[in-house]
C-alpha cells in the first residue's frame, strides 16, 4: 500500500540471511504509535549521516564533470561545419544534430547539478533520481550523438569520457541510496503515519460528533417521555373518549366514500379503455381547430369523466350527462370510429347497456353525499373544539419527536459503521507500519495503536 522498492528488499533479505547464519535473531520491539516517528529517526540517524556525508563529497565530483562537459559542449557547439563540401546532405544533418545536442545537453546538465541545501531529504531526493534522468535523456540524444560524432568524433569522444565518468558517479549514488533500507521504505513510512494519523483524527471527529448526538437523544427521550405523559393524561378524560369516538366515525365514514368510489371505478372498468380513446379523439379535433364530436359541456365532463370519476358523478348525480356519453360511445363503437376486438366490442356494448339502467343516484351520489353531510358535521363539531385541536398538537409534537429520534438513531448507526471502518483500517495500516519499521531495523517491530 505505502509503496514496493526491490533494491530495499534486497537489502533487507541480505541482512536477513546474515541474522540467520549468525546466530543472533534479534528481540522484538513494540513500539506505541506516538513513539515511531522518533524511533524512525534515531534508528536512521547514523545511515542518513554516512549516506549524505558520502554523497555530498561526490557533490565535488559531479560539479567538476558537469563543468568541464559544459566547457566541452560550449567548443563542440562553435566547431564548424562546411555543409557545402563532401556530401552535402550528411554535413547539413550533423550540423542540425551538433546544434540540437547542444542545446539539450546544456538542459539536461542544469537538472544534474547537485542541490546547494545538503538536508537528508534533499540529498536523497537527487541521488535516486539524477541517475534515471541521465539515462533516460542520454537514450533520447543517441541520434544526434551519432550525427554529431560522424564529423566531430575527437570533440564527441572526449565528452563521452566526462559522461562516463559521471554516469558511475551517480550509478554508484544511486545504489547506495535505493538499497539503503532507510531510504528505500522512508517515504511509505511517512506516508503510513500520515494515514494513521488522519484516521485517528476522524474517529476524533466522529466520537465527537457521537457524544452530541448522544445529549441530543438523551435530551430528546426526556421531552419524549413529558409529551407522552400529557397526551396520556388528556387522552384518559371523558371529552377525549367522546371526541376519539367522533374521530372513529369519521375515519369509518371516509373509509366508506373511498368503497364506493372504488366499486364505482369497477363498474365503469369494461368501458374505461373506450372512453378513454373518445376523450382522445373529442382533444385531438379540438386541438386542430375542427368541429368538436362532442358539444362543450359534454367535452368538459368526459374529461371529468376519464380523470376523477367520482367527481364527475357529484357534478351530475342522477348520470344524465353519462348517459349522453354512453350513447355517443355507443354510436363510435358501432361505426367503428373506435375500433375494437370482436370480444372486447361485445363487453363493451354490454356494459353500456348496464351502465344505462344502473341507478348511480340511489347507489352512488345518495349514498357517497350522505358520508360527505355525516363527516362534514363531525369536522365542524371537532375543528370546534379547543380541546381536539390541542390534543391534534400534542399528537403532531409525538410524531415530531418520534421521527426526530429515528433521524439520531440513523445518524448513530452511520458513525458507528464509519469508526469501525476506521478502526480496522488503522489496524491494518499499523501492520504494515510494523513491516516497513522491521525491514529498517532487521529484526521484528511491532505498532501499537
Amino acid at each position: 500500500m505505502y509503496g514496493f522498492n526491490p533494491m530495499g528488499l534486497l537489502s533487507n533479505a541480505r541482512k536477513f540471511l546474515a541474522q540467520l547464519f549468525s546466530g543472533r535473531t534479534p528481540k522484538p520491539v513494540e513500539l506505541s504509535f506516538v513513539e515511531v516517528e522518533a524511533w524512525v529517526a534515531k534508528t536512521s540517524e547514523q545511515e542518513f549521516g554516512s549516506l549524505s556525508n558520502n554523497a555530498i563529497t561526490r557533490f565535488s565530483e559531479i560539479r567538476f564533470l558537469t563543468s568541464q562537459l559544459k566547457i566541452g559542449f560550449s567548443a563542440l557547439k562553435t566547431q564548424p561545419i562546411e555543409t557545402q563540401k563532401g556530401n552535402p546532405a550528411l554535413r547539413k544533418v550533423v550540423s542540425s544534430s551538433q546544434h540540437a545536442l547542444s542545446e539539450r545537453m546544456d538542459h539536461l546538465l542544469s537538472k544534474l547539478e547537485p542541490p546547494r541545501l545538503v538536508d537528508f531529504s534533499t540529498v536523497s531526493t537527487y541521488c535516486l533520481t539524477a541517475y534515471p534522468v541521465l539515462q533516460k535523456e542520454i537514450l533520447s540524444m543517441r541520434k544526434d550523438i551519432a550525427y554529431t560524432g560522424i564529423l566531430l568524433q575527437k570533440e564527441v569522444k572526449g565528452i563521452g569520457e566526462n559522461f562516463a565518468e559521471l554516469e558511475q558517479i551517480l550509478s554508484e549514488l544511486f545504489k547506495a541510496f535505493s538499497e539503503s533500507p532507510v531510504t528505500s521504505v522512508l517515504p511509505s513510512v511517512s506516508a503510513g503515519i500520515r494515514r494513521i494519523k488522519e484516521l485517528q483524527d476522524k474517529n476524533r471527529e466522529i466520537k465527537t460528533e457521537t457524544s452530541r448526538l448522544r445529549s441530543a437523544q438523551l435530551e430528546l427521550e426526556q421531552e419524549h417521555s413529558d409529551v407522552e405523559k400529557k397526551y396520556q393524561s388528556e387522552t384518559d378524560s371523558s371529552t377525549a373518549q367522546r371526541l376519539t369516538a367522533l374521530k372513529k366515525s369519521f375515519d369509518e365514514l371516509l373509509q366508506e366514500q373511498q368503497e364506493l368510489e372504488q366499486q364505482l371505478l369497477v363498474r365503469l372498468e369494461p368501458v374505461d379503455k373506450p372512453l378513454r380513446r373518445l376523450y382522445q379523439m373529442v382533444e385531438s379535433k379540438t386541438e386542430q381547430n375542427e368541429s368538436v364530436l362532442l358539444r362543450q359541456e359534454l367535452a368538459l365532463y368526459l374529461s371529468t369523466l376519464t380523470r376523477s370519476p367520482s367527481s364527475a358523478f357529484k357534478s351530475d348525480p342522477k348520470g344524465v350527462l353519462f348517459k349522453e356519453i354512453l350513447v355517443e360511445l355507443k354510436q363510435a363503437i358501432d361505426s367503428d370510429v373506435i375500433h375494437l376486438k370482436e370480444k372486447e366490442k361485445e363487453r363493451a356494448i354490454q356494459a353500456i347497456f348496464a351502465l344505462a339502467e344502473y341507478d348511480f343516484f340511489d347507489q352512488f351520489f345518495w349514498k357517497h353525499n350522505k358520508c360527505e353531510v355525516e363527516k362534514q358535521k363531525i369536522e365542524k363539531e371537532l375543528k370546534s373544539s379547543v380541546f381536539f385541536m390541542n390534543l391534534q398538537a400534542i399528537e403532531t409534537e409525538l410524531k415530531r419527536l418520534q421521527d426526530r429520534k429515528k433521524n439520531i438513531e440513523t445518524e448513530q448507526s452511520k458513525l458507528h459503521a464509519a469508526l469501525e471502518k476506521n478502526r480496522t483500517e488503522i489496524s491494518r495500516d499499523a501492520k504494515q507500519l510494523g513491516e516497513l519499521l522491521s525491514s529498517i531495523r532487521g529484526g521484528p517491530v511491532s505498532v501499537l495503536i
